[in-house]
């Protein structure tokens, strides 16, 4: 039987042991969405930051404008 790590939450800093098929980034599903919405949805793609703005102007279809 595999033995269980623990790994710490990237959000509030607690230790647990992370689910079966999962990063373990995070201790719950509140502090994933916590650190999404603190960090302002951003994501990488192809070397480029989008931010998560759907109402700017110059938006993707997907709501992602590139960050400079």
């Amino acid at each position: 039987m595999p033995s269980q790590y623990t790994a710490v939450c990237h959000y509030c800093g607690k230790s647990f042991t992370p689910k079966r098929n999962t990063k373990g980034y995070f201790c719950s599903q509140q502090c994933c969405n916590a650190y999404k919405r603190d960090r302002g949805n951003v994501r990488v793609d192809n070397g480029y930051r989008f931010v998560y703005m759907p109402e700017h102007p110059r938006a993707k279809s997907n709501g992602y404008v590139r960050e400079h």
